[in-house]
């Protein structure tokens, strides 16, 4: 009998990718290049390294940690805002804790970014 039922948070029960992908535009914009959509896309979907992203960029003098410091920052300002439950999340939540489930979310996101989300 099933008792416990596990979520992933990012992408499944919210999709918290766009804010992301606004926050890296917007520091894009500070070296004057603009964020490429497709390529992000692929980017993030084939878990591409980071020097890959800023080549294709043509940014491949940008010093990896701080660019990825400056990215976290701007995605925490505006996560808390920007980040919406998938289509369907919430009622399934609803739903199964009405059945007397347990629920549990599990994520490899850091946990300060977890506690903004609302």
């Amino acid at each position: 009998m099933t008792t416990l039922v596990l979520f992933d948070l990012d992408g499944t029960l919210v999709d918290s990718i766009r804010p992301f992908r606004d926050a890296m535009a917007s520091i894009f914009c500070d070296y004057n290049v603009e964020l490429n959509e497709p390529y992000f896309w692929h980017w993030h979907a084939n878990r591409a390294s980071w020097p890959e992203l800023f080549d294709r960029h043509g940014l491949s003098q940008i010093v990896e940690d701080p660019f990825k410091r400056a990215v976290l920052a701007e995605y925490a300002k505006r996560i808390g805002e920007s980040v919406k439950w998938t289509d369907g999340a919430l009622e399934t939540l609803h739903e199964l804790r009405g059945r007397g489930l347990k629920l549990g979310i599990v994520t490899n996101a850091p946990e300060a970014h977890v506690a903004l989300i609302d």
